[in-house]
C-alpha cells in the first residue's frame, strides 16, 4: 500500500476522498506525459532531490508537482467571487477559505491519477469529440460560439480548462460504465418511493406541449392573425393524426421546441404562464388528448396540448420516476468514484504540502460566537442520500 506523506496537519483537516472536476488549464493526456519526464528526474537524475520540497509545491503524485500555489490561489479567488457574489450571503471565513483550499488540493491530487490511469487505458477524446458531445447534450448551450463563450465567462474559466475538465468527465464516465454503473433497478426505486410517500404529494396538476408562435405585445393584427391561422393549421393536421411533438418540433418559436413542445406537468395557481385565470382555466378544462385554440400569452400565441390531468394527491410512481433515477444513479457513480480513488491511492505515491498551501489561521469559535466548524449556510457541502432525494 502507498503511503499518503503530509507535513504539518494544520487545523486538523481530514484528507477525504471527494472527486472533483479540476479547472486547470492541462489535459489529462498533457498532464501525464509531461509527468513521464518529471517523474523519471524526480526519481534519481543527476542534481534533483526529491526531498527538497519548493515554496511553490503544494502535493506530488509519484514525484510530479500536480498543483501550483498561483493555480490554487487563483481558483480559490475565483470560488470566493462566486460565491461572495450571490444574493443574500456575506463575506467567507478563513476556515471555509481553508477548506475550499484543502479540496483544491485534493481535485488536484485525485484529477491526475484519474487522468493517468484513464490515459494507461488508452481511452482518449479531441476537443471536437468533446464538444460534439456536449452539443448533444447541451444543444441550448454549445450551438453556437456566442452562447458557448457566454457560459464560460459565467464560469470564470477559459475554453481550455472547460474541455479538459469535460475531457476528464467523460473518460471518468466510460472508465465507471465498464465497473458496473448502471441505472438503479426497479426495487430500489419503488422501495424509495413508498418510503416517501409523503414527499410526492402535489397540487391538481396536467401535463402539456406547447407550440408557441413568437410575438411582440404591440404586434399589428395582420401578424397576430398570421401566427392564428398558422397553429390552427398545426391543429388540424394534429387532428387529423399527426404526432403534436412532431409538429412542435417543425413549427414551435418556443424554448420547448427541440423536446417536441413538452412543458412537464403544470401546476394550478404556480407556473407563471398560467398567471393569467383565463388561460389556466382553459388548459384545466380542456379534455386529455385535446388541443386548445390559440391564445394570446406573454410570450406571443400558443395552443397547448393537454396529455394527462391528476387531482391533488400523491403524485403516481411514474411522474417521480425521473426524480428518484437521477439521485440514485448519482449516488451509485459516487461509490463506484470513491472505490476507484482508493484503489488508484494504493498505486500512487501522494505527498501532501500543507505549509504552502496558504492555509489561514482559525479560531476555535467565530467572532460572533458560534462554532468555526460547521459550513457556511447555503454552501456545497455534502447533503445525507434522501436529503439529495428529496431536494430533487
Amino acid at each position: 500500500m502507498k503511503e499518503v506523506v503530509r507535513t504539518s496537519l494544520l487545523c486538523g483537516m481530514t484528507w477525504a476522498l471527494v472527486l472533483g472536476a479540476g479547472c486547470r488549464g492541462t489535459s489529462p493526456d498533457e498532464q501525464a506525459t509531461a509527468s513521464d519526464e518529471v517523474s523519471a528526474d524526480a526519481q534519481g537524475a543527476e542534481g534533483v532531490d526529491p526531498s527538497v520540497v519548493q515554496p511553490d509545491t503544494l502535493a506530488r503524485v509519484n514525484g510530479t508537482v500536480v498543483l501550483s500555489r498561483a493555480e490554487l490561489d487563483a481558483e480559490l479567488e475565483s470560488i470566493v467571487r462566486r460565491y461572495e457574489g450571490a444574493p443574500g450571503r456575506g463575506s467567507t471565513t478563513p476556515q471555509w477559505r481553508n477548506e475550499r483550499r484543502q479540496r483544491i488540493v485534493q481535485n488536484a491530487v485525485q484529477d491526475y491519477m484519474v487522468g493517468r490511469h484513464i490515459r494507461e487505458r488508452g481511452i482518449r477524446m479531441t476537443d471536437e469529440e468533446v464538444l460534439e458531445r456536449l452539443r448533444q447534450e447541451h444543444p441550448h448551450v454549445f450551438a453556437n460560439a456566442q452562447a458557448f463563450d457566454r457560459y464560460l465567462a459565467a464560469q470564470h474559466m477559459t475554453r481550455e480548462q472547460y474541455l479538459n475538465q469535460q475531457r476528464l468527465e467523460y473518460g471518468l464516465n466510460q472508465l465507471l460504465e465498464e465497473r458496473g454503473q448502471a441505472a438503479p433497478g426497479d426495487d430500489e426505486v419503488e422501495e424509495f418511493y413508498q418510503r416517501n410517500r409523503e414527499r410526492w404529494r402535489a397540487e391538481e396538476r396536467v401535463l402539456l406541449s406547447t407550440i408557441l408562435i413568437r410575438l411582440r405585445a404591440d404586434a399589428p393584427p395582420a401578424d397576430v392573425e398570421a401566427a392564428r391561422t398558422r397553429l390552427e393549421q398545426a391543429r388540424q393536421r394534429v387532428r387529423a393524426g399527426e404526432d403534436f411533438a412532431a409538429v412542435a418540433r417543425e413549427l414551435s418559436e418556443g424554448a420547448e421546441q427541440e423536446t417536441g413542445g413538452d412543458m412537464g406537468w403544470v401546476m394550478r395557481g404556480r407556473q407563471r404562464l398560467m398567471a393569467d385565470d383565463e388561460i389556466e382555466a382553459l388548459v384545466f378544462a380542456t379534455p386529455v388528448g385535446q388541443v386548445t385554440a390559440p391564445v394570446r400569452t406573454i410570450a406571443g400565441l400558443q395552443v397547448f396540448h393537454v396529455r394527462d390531468h391528476r387531482p391533488e394527491g400523491i403524485r403516481d410512481l411514474d411522474e417521480v420516476r425521473s426524480a428518484i433515477e437521477a439521485p440514485l444513479r448519482r449516488r451509485q457513480r459516487q461509490r463506484l468514484r470513491i472505490e476507484l480513488v482508493q484503489e488508484l491511492r494504493e498505486q500512487f505515491g501522494i505527498e501532501l504540502f500543507e505549509d504552502n498551501w496558504g492555509l489561514e489561521a482559525v479560531d476555535a469559535v467565530g467572532t460572533d460566537g458560534t462554532e468555526a466548524s460547521g459550513t457556511a449556510a447555503g454552501d456545497d457541502g455534502a447533503t445525507g442520500d434522501d436529503d439529495e432525494l428529496a431536494a430533487e
